[in-house]
């Protein structure tokens, strides 16, 4: 919905079974500008951060959206 309302947008996770949906998603799309530009990656919960700062140095997003049971896999590393 994000891709087909113009927004740019990286989607990252750790299932190769969601990954392959969205890859495949792109591709039937793929003549739609906005999914040419659709970045997605592999992931993991515990370096996201790390993940999320070399996916856009220096420019950061928008927003980062957590969908599903995705709570559950965030680290606290600050123990707040």
């Amino acid at each position: 919905m994000l891709v087909e309302e113009g927004f740019s947008v990286v989607s990252v996770d750790a299932s190769d079974k969601m990954l392959k949906y969205a890859l495949k998603t792109r591709w039937n799309r793929r003549k739609e500008p906005a999914f040419d530009k659709w970045v997605i990656e592999e992931g993991n919960w515990l370096s996201l951060e790390q993940e999320i700062s070399s996916l856009r140095p220096g420019k950061g997003f928008d927003a980062v959206i957590c969908l599903g049971n995705s709570f559950a896999h965030l680290p606290d590393f600050k123990g707040t």
